[in-house]
């Protein structure tokens, strides 16, 4: 999902938006970045507990769905409670360190919001789509998938972008990551 992402600055540039907008929107979606790659020790542990778990020469099957849901969910438990603490830290040091965690502004925490989700998506993504389809002889599906929603999400964004500025760049980020996940799902249970 790489290719939409990095994508969303150059379309905000292009459609002249505010340069405040654009850097808020770009340390925003630095900052998420940052949460997906804090999570990717969890996903590889994980992974080879997925990839173990699956049979050889299966496909895909509601069955396997359900068997794989049991790594994800231990790592949105994960994500959420270091989100909970993050959050909890940050809010006090606005409160007793202002000088060095200044409060947010309403737009930086109205993009995060909008975001966020793209994290949780990227998990199941990762477990469902990398371990699971993958190892279950859809690599060609996966692939083609993957390429075929990076391109729907470029035109998605330039649209929202062109409607809602970073607020539509911020929808399209996380809405990439959901396509995704809507196919793998679907996928399983064809």
């Amino acid at each position: 999902m790489i290719l939409f992402r990095d994508s969303n600055v150059l379309i905000l540039n292009a459609f002249n938006t505010p340069p405040g907008a654009i850097a808020i929107y770009s340390v925003i979606e630095k900052l998420i970045k940052a949460l997906q790659a804090s999570v990717r020790p969890l996903n590889m542990f994980f992974y080879t507990k997925a990839v173990a778990l699956l049979p050889e020469h299966d496909a895909p099957s509601p069955a396997h769905y359900k068997a794989l849901r049991k790594f994800v969910t231990p790592q949105y438990k994960i994500l959420g409670l270091s989100l909970l603490c993050g959050a909890t830290i940050y809010i006090f040091s606005i409160k007793f360190l202002p000088e060095l965690a200044p409060p947010p502004t309403l737009e930086a925490l109205t993009l995060s919001s909008l975001m966020l989700s793209s994290i949780f998506f990227g998990i199941a993504n990762f477990i469902l789509g990398t371990a699971g389809l993958n190892n279950l002889n859809e690599k060609k599906f996966f692939s083609s998938t993957l390429i075929k929603v990076g391109l729907i999400s470029i035109v998605l964004n330039t649209l929202l972008i062109c409607f809602f500025s970073n607020y539509g760049a911020a929808c399209g980020f996380a809405l990439g990551e959901f396509m995704l996940f809507l196919f793998v799902r679907m996928r399983y249970h064809r």
